[in-house]
């Protein structure tokens, strides 16, 4: 564990290098660490406060960059959006935590947590610390790439980007607000009205609809193939772990709810992300894992980002044509018939086959 960490702060400053933004890029790093010291509490404190937290400075940090640096450049209308966008996320992620982590029905849960993390030792706190500290810096890097391209106007790509991110940050904040009255009233019920109505866990298909326009919303200022490679690391990253949360928890919901006929019915009429009902009916008539097709659409949309910056970047080095001069000496013969090679072709005198 110790190795892979030294070798991704490695790698991060490697690509500073490359990038020419090593001192702000390593402020960025500074930040996330700064934010998810809360891992020596608690882990719950890094992958929550922590993850507000983060996301917050990143916004706040690419736009005060940009515009109090040394250049001191007016902000574009993308890096604006961007950092707003950050921002209210790490505002709202705070805050429904503080709420949740004081809701009496979520205390017993709590002392649970906390129990658990006495068992943990302080060098199982730093490398936890650490590795949700370099996953927080690779979250904020598509608005400090966006934020750094300096001032132009908004590309279409980046508009829907925008509206993708602002949308998925309203359905999370909605299905949050609509699990935690739910669960005020009825503890050990499941819930089945609201957005849940529409799929089985809003939360985390909003949370996956605004990392995926959160990439998509600096567009333009990935310049670079490593640019477009390093944005793609913490969207990829979070929506495969959303991904994995939603078998997750499918799971355990059908253990503890699966006896009641109501939550079966529930269960086979409410797809589990995509909130396309036909859609999900044809997958579950076919036989078909709707986590599954998660995992693969963001592998082909992943594997297509990086292959574009991979053609960008010139592809692997081509080996020079050969041409062949007329009338020379390599054009060489074999058995009476002429040998082409390269572009151009020589006709010359057949040579009769000897023994």
């Amino acid at each position: 564990n110790l190795g892979l960490m030294g070798a991704a702060y490695a790698g991060l400053v490697k690509a500073a290098d490359q990038l020419d933004m090593r001192e702000p890029l390593l402020y960025l790093v500074l930040l996330s660490h700064l934010s998810c010291l809360g891992a020596f509490q608690s882990f719950l404190y890094a992958v929550s406060y922590g993850y507000g937290l983060s996301l917050l400075s990143a916004g706040a940090y690419a736009a005060a960059n940009q515009l109090l640096g040394d250049a001191k450049a007016e902000l574009s209308k993308s890096g604006a959006l961007h950092s707003a966008i950050y921002a209210a996320y790490g505002l709202r992620m705070i805050s429904f935590i503080w709420a949740r982590n004081t809701s009496t029905s979520y205390r017993r849960k709590l002392r649970e947590i906390y129990h658990a993390d006495k068992k943990i030792s302080l060098w199982g706190k730093f490398m936890c610390w650490t590795f949700v500290s370099l996953l927080m810096t690779a979250y904020g890097l598509p608005v400090y790439f966006n934020n750094m391209m300096g001032p132009r106007e908004l590309a279409p790509v980046e508009k829907a980007g925008h509206i993708l991110a602002a949308s998925g940050l309203l359905v999370e904040a909605v299905a949050d607000v609509q699990k935690a009255k739910a669960k005020a009233t009825h503890a050990n019920a499941p819930i089945t009205s609201g957005l849940f109505r529409v799929v089985r866990h809003p939360n985390y298909l909003g949370e996956i609809m605004f990392h995926a326009g959160v990439f998509l919303g600096g567009w333009e200022a990935y310049d670079t193939p490593l640019k477009r490679s390093l944005a793609l690391v913490g969207p990829a990253l979070m929506s495969a772990v959303m991904v994995e949360q939603t078998a997750l928890l499918s799971k355990k919901q059908l253990q503890k709810y699966g006896r009641t006929p109501r939550y079966r019915r529930y269960l086979m009429n409410t797809p589990a992300l995509l909130p396309l009902p036909l859609v999900a009916t044809i997958f579950r008539l076919l036989r078909i894992n709707e986590t599954a097709l998660w995992w693969a659409a963001w592998l082909v949309g992943g594997g297509a980002v990086l292959y574009d910056a991979y053609k960008e970047g010139g592809g692997p080095p081509k080996s020079p044509s050969v041409k062949v001069v007329k009338n020379s000496p390599s054009a060489a013969t074999m058995g009476g018939r002429t040998r082409r090679t390269g572009g151009n072709t020589s006709s010359v005198k057949k040579v009769p086959r000897t023994r």
